[in-house]
């Protein structure tokens, strides 16, 4: 029996992006059935691959529930909605 109290996410970063990823960085993931976590990254490849283009990074998610299961697909979070700024009309 595995233990499921902390899950590794691998996700690929295309390399273009690559310069944006780094060991600490908060990301937030969900997965298809609307589940949802923040992480850090806490390794990075350092080799991209021939046949994606993209570098392998790993996010460590706590896991208490045992909701989150090997091998379920998983997305980038989209960023949290900021308020817009209300215009300012002079009068």
């Amino acid at each position: 029996m595995a233990d499921l109290d902390v899950v590794w996410v691998s996700l690929q970063v295309s390399s273009d992006k690559l310069k944006d990823v780094a060991v600490g960085l908060s990301v937030g993931i969900m997965a298809n059935d609307g589940l949802a976590a923040k992480a850090k990254i806490d390794y990075v490849a350092p080799v991209i691959s021939d046949a994606t283009r993209a570098a392998q990074a790993r996010v460590d998610v706590a896991n208490p529930d045992h909701l989150w299961r090997p091998g379920a697909a998983v997305t980038k979070a989209p960023p949290p909605r900021r308020a817009l700024p209300r215009p300012i009309f002079a009068t």
